[in-house]
């Protein structure tokens, strides 16, 4: 991984770029290069998966190796190898330009198309090698993803605006059981786990902020 650094600093001169581009594309190329080293994944569980997604969306565009799990995901959906070394190519990242702008001008698709896909690939355990980071995850805690919210649905009008579920690793996660859920990044991803007691129609509304592109997205 060391060895890939070198070639993102000295080959490509990325000095400006952020460490989500940087750590996160030297932990793919180390999977790529040692595929059978799923150890290497022990960093990602610690946010995505069990240390909640209000830490990945604080630290969005800061965070180290949890970012491998995003690039594993694009390289597991799009081969990723042409388009990793078009983005270190490309000048706008050399002068610190946000990567997620230069992706979506690369894969003519917006960088939220691609991150809510991510997420969802996330809440359905498509993820590279879900068969062995969620079950890992799952000696923390039983939902994975960790989600802000798990309640039941009777077919009565149900708000959801504070969080009811605990953390399993409280001391690096903002958001505790009756915090208020508030989307604390731009790209932040929560999830909510809704057990239907009902067969009445389900109507989901969400009221967010109208100057923000939000998404939602149901499961079943």
């Amino acid at each position: 991984m060391n060895i890939f650094h070198s070639i993102q600093l000295l080959g490509y001169s990325l000095t400006l770029a952020d460490r989500f581009l940087l750590e996160g594309t030297a932990m793919w190329v180390m999977r790529e290069v040692f595929p059978q080293d799923v150890e290497c994944y022990i960093y990602l569980l610690g946010d995505w998966l069990v240390g909640g997604t209000d830490v990945s969306s604080l630290k969005l565009l800061y965070p180290g190796h949890q970012a491998g799990l995003f690039w594993n995901f694009i390289s597991d959906r799009y081969g990723v190898a042409q388009l990793i070394r078009q983005l270190f190519e490309h000048p706008d990242i050399r002068l610190g330009v946000d990567w997620p702008k230069v992706l979506s001008q690369l894969k003519g698709k917006s960088f939220l198309d691609l991150w809510a896909e991510f997420a969802v690939a996330l809440a359905a355990r498509q993820v590279p090698d879900a068969k062995w980071l969620y079950p890992q995850a799952e000696r923390k805690t039983p939902y994975v993803p960790v989600p802000v919210f798990v309640g039941e649905w009777t077919g009565q009008t149900l708000v959801i605006e504070q969080s009811s579920w605990e953390n399993p690793y409280p001391s690096s996660s903002k958001i505790k059981v009756g915090a208020p859920l508030t989307v604390l990044h731009p790209y932040g991803i929560h999830f909510v786990r809704l057990v239907p007691k009902s067969k009445s129609p389900f109507v989901l509304q969400f009221q967010g902020d109208p100057d923000t592109d939000f998404r939602y997205i149901l499961l079943l």
